[in-house]
């Protein structure tokens, strides 16, 4: 629907050279205001010059038709009662373009290109709110205000025509406007001495120009500050963060305005913002606000998981569920799946950052959400996602059971769907043999629940590779969906002692990206494939996905240097080469790495000092804090120090992987992992013969399960706190640590 208006401009200031005006404390002893073009935006009619009789002076003298010109006291009870009666009676929108950025190219280019800037700001603010829309422009006359041209020439009306035109096209080519295909606009240039409506804009201007030189009462400036929030400010250098909602909303790319907003505005911003969304959203009806908010659920979810950095991503959801998705229910918006989808996104952030205490008490809101859905087919996905978020919350609550549990269930409920679809007339031939993504991901958990229960029940093994199989076979020709299960594959094979098979299930991620030659049956695995998967991690994964792929490599290069099989031992230590970018003379504590080459490719040499850089960085790389599995890495690399009798650094890696967890007290799954790592390390110290460091070491595990335990009232973390408690104190024989209980007792963490 076209919406029809009119816009009154006046300006204020010279506009000079901004930069050395805002130094001048003489000239601006209140501080320095850029110059700027303000008025009215209304809805447009025929409007009367005698309507402002009351707010102008009546036979002005001199300059008493510009409020500057007027006595204080009566110019600002005329300007104030004008901006309350347009407000109020018009339904009028303050306007205001300003040069905040200071930007000097020059002055009567600055004046024209602010103008074209602050309209084009303008009309695409109005498209995103109404798309088509027509707009008179009223401008009061503007001498050049050079000091060589002063007062000789007006600025006319095909000069603001002309920029504009230039401008748009400007920002045409940069991709950075859209404007609604109905758009019109009319410009016309009339005197501020004559129209009063221009008259009307000479009063914002003033008023914005003078607000804080101590002219006015805190009232009237807390009155003039609500008006211009009300209404719409733009800056020479455009708001970019605006703009683009803008644009976003012309276009009709809800979910995309709305991200933006979430990520970059602040709270007056995001009000401001959501109020235009939020009026796009509610224009389309019921169906298609609908479609438009799942898009934003699908938006919000993709981008959450490529933040590397958990808490900024739950800064943004915690963004959505307090004060978007409220906005939205009190406009009656259709967002109870949207609402549902980001808490199962918040729980999902406080587990992987290990934040178990916050993950049980959103897991409550997930439950309320989730009822909050009828019980339609639709939902039956939302009602799986819950129950695997129940499952991890379990696992990572060390109650790996109950989790298995949970996950048993689901994927018997697929079973029975999938069994039932072979049952249906109208589908049956069309799917006889049918598949599904949904039931793969649910074995996928089940499986992850299993793998923490194998190394204790080691019978299971053969159960978990069936599972693994089925589940493989449940994502049609896409390779992507398979890398996750080839991890855990990876995991099964290294709990079963199947190294090598372990090690080509996790190459077997990188399909496509590297050569796959030596995966047959039969064929040995050699230093090039462990390089070329660790450079096709280092170069194609996120930061969390990395360090995910190198805890798999190191887990099995650790647990491969444990084995009495000579064969197996040497394949870790190529493992450890690679990893290390070491050569093959062997390996010792201190070497020079620098140049040593790896390996040859199409794209040159890859030699050691890249190798080592590149693999720090995956393991270093965090924006702000270090989460799991970074702690995981740093240990099995210690673990693998370890057992080569390479104790100085074991020690360190040990004291790193310690620090990841217990870097933040909130995070107690890092911390019980610690427990774990700390057994470990004291057994490292029993081979070392640090007798000193060995007593210290005790003493702090028993310090942190005892702070642990205050910490937490969850039942399932108590008791495996207490299960480890338990095998340290028996691993303490009359003063004297006996290794391989202590071994035992690390070995309860099964990361």
């Amino acid at each position: 629907m076209l919406k029809e208006y009119e816009l009154w401009l006046d300006e204020s200031g010279s506009f000079e050279n901004e930069r050395e005006n805002a130094k001048d404390k003489e000239k601006f002893p209140w501080g320095f205001h850029p110059s700027l073009i303000g008025g009215w935006l209304v809805p447009y009619r025929h409007y009367r010059q005698e309507e402002f009789s009351d707010y102008v002076i009546a036979d002005p003298e001199g300059e008493q038709y510009h409020v500057a010109g007027i006595d204080k006291d009566e110019g600002k009870r005329l300007a104030f009662d004008s901006m309350r009666a347009i407000s109020q009676k018009d339904n009028g929108k303050m306007v205001l373009f300003q040069n905040k950025e200071l930007e000097d190219p020059g002055n009567r280019e600055l004046y024209l290109r602010l103008m074209a800037a602050g309209l084009l700001q303008l009309i695409q603010g109005l498209n995103a709110a109404h798309e088509s829309i027509k707009l008179h422009v009223i401008i009061a006359r503007r001498m050049d205000m050079t000091r060589e041209n002063q007062d000789e020439r007006a600025i006319n009306d095909d000069e603001y025509i002309h920029m504009l035109k230039r401008y748009i096209l400007s920002k045409k080519r940069a991709g950075r406007v859209s404007l609604h295909e109905d758009t019109e606009m009319s410009i016309s240039v009339d005197s501020g001495r004559k129209d009063n409506r221009l008259k009307m804009a000479d009063y914002v201007c003033h008023t914005e120009l003078t607000l804080y030189s101590g002219m006015y009462t805190e009232k009237e400036i807390g009155e003039y500050e609500t008006l211009r929030k009300k209404g719409y400010s733009y800056s020479f250098t455009e708001n970019t963060t605006e703009n683009s909602i803008n644009i976003a909303l012309a276009q009709g790319n809800i979910a995309d305005a709305l991200k933006t907003a979430v990520i970059n505005c602040n709270s007056d911003q995001l009000d401001k913002m959501l109020a235009l969304i939020g009026s796009k959203i509610s224009a389309m009806g019921y169906r298609g606000g609908k479609v438009h908010l799942d898009q934003c659920t699908r938006e919000f979810t993709t981008y959450v998981y490529m933040e590397d950095d958990y808490e900024r991503s739950e800064s943004y959801l915690e963004t959505l569920l307090d004060v978007v998705i409220p906005f939205f229910e009190e406009r009656r918006l259709p967002v109870e799946r949207f609402r549902f989808a980001m808490e199962l996104l918040l729980a999902d952030m406080y587990l992987r950052e290990g934040d178990i205490e916050k993950a049980h008490k959103e897991m409550e809101k997930c439950r309320k959400a989730e009822a909050e859905l009828p019980a339609s087919l639709e939902n039956l996905l939302a009602h799986y996602q819950l129950l695997e978020k129940e499952s991890l919350l379990a696992i990572d609550s060390f109650d790996f059971k109950k989790g298995n549990e949970i996950m048993d269930g689901a994927c018997k409920g697929f079973e029975q769907f999938l069994e039932c679809v072979t049952l249906v007339e109208a589908v049956k031939d069309k799917f006889k043999n049918a598949i599904s993504e949904y039931y793969g991901d649910a074995l996928c958990m089940k499986i992850y629940a299993e793998l923490f229960l194998q190394r204790f029940a080691p019978e299971i093994s053969d159960r978990l590779v069936n599972e693994s199989d089925i589940a493989l076979e449940q994502y049609g020709p896409h390779e992507g969906e398979l890398e996750r299960h080839r991890e855990y594959r990876s995991v099964i094979e290294t709990q079963r002692g199947n190294y090598d098979a372990a090690v080509k299930w996790l190459l077997m991620t990188q399909k496509g990206r590297i050569n796959m030659d030596s995966l047959t049956d039969g064929t040995k695995l050699i230093k090039e494939d462990y390089s070329s998967f660790l450079k096709s991690v280092i170069e194609s994964e996120s930061k969390v996905s990395g360090r995910y792929y190198l805890m798999y490599y190191v887990k099995i290069m650790a647990e491969a240097a444990l084995s009495e099989d000579e064969t197996i031992r040497a394949m870790a230590d190529d493992m450890a080469d690679v990893l290390y970018s070491r050569d093959n003379s062997g390996i010792h504590e201190k070497e020079d790495l620098k140049g040593v080459e790896l390996h040859r490719t199409d794209h040159g040499t890859m030699t050691a000092e890249r190798v080592v850089r590149d693999l720090d960085n995956v393991l270093r790389r965090s924006t702000y804090i270090d989460y799991h599995p970074l702690e995981v890495n740093y240990w099995k690399q210690a673990t693998y120090r370890m057992v080569k009798k390479q104790y100085t650094a074991a020690v360190e890696l040990y004291k790193k992987a310690l620090k990841v967890c217990y870097a933040y007290s909130d995070y107690i799954q890092l911390a019980v992992i610690g427990l774990g790592i700390r057994a470990e390390y004291i057994v490292c110290l029993i081979d070392k013969g640090d007798a000193k460091a060995i007593v210290s070491e005790y003493k702090k595990l028993f310090q942190k399960a005892d702070e642990l335990m205050k910490s937490t009232s969850i039942s399932s973390i108590r008791d495996f706190i207490s299960t480890i408690q338990k095998a340290v104190t028996e691993a303490n024989e009359n003063g004297v640590l006996n290794r391989e209980k202590m071994w035992s007792a690390s070995r309860l963490i099964t990361f």
